[in-house]
């Protein structure tokens, strides 16, 4: 039986064998999930199908996506990044006084010129006090 599309480029075009049976089934439950939302007349959530799906199935239709190039692998992050990651987001963020200072001041440079708009508790305020 002629396996369409090839297994050799599918694998190529993702990069292993397991990522690409992850690949093809999310890609796949999101084309059915589409199919279910479209019968319960939402919007689907997912982009749709960028292949010619008529008579197939959404196994099928993923992996055509896949040897098109429609859907690409990203790669996955190694445990290091995502510690250097999580590392990152929670380092707080020293300001030396000086440094806050002229950030200030160069706030208040910028926006000297700006006039806001007076809130309506304001503007009531200053009406009743003339």
């Amino acid at each position: 039986m002629l396996i369409k599309p090839d297994y050799n480029l599918l694998v190529e075009r993702i990069g292993s064998k397991y990522r690409l049976c992850v690949v093809a089934a999310k890609r796949a439950a999101q084309l059915v999930d589409n199919a279910v939302q479209a019968r319960e007349g939402k919007a689907p959530r997912y982009r749709a199908a960028m292949v010619d799906f008529v008579g197939k199935t959404p196994l099928h239709i993923a992996l055509e996506e896949i040897a098109s190039g429609y859907i690409v692998a990203a790669e996955p992050m190694h445990v290091e990044e995502v510690q250097e990651a999580q590392e990152v987001e929670e380092a707080p963020v020293e300001v030396l006084p000086e440094e806050a200072a002229s950030i200030f001041e160069e706030l208040e440079e910028l926006t000297h010129d700006i006039e806001l708009p007076e809130d309506e508790e304001g503007a009531d305020a200053s009406r009743n006090e003339s």
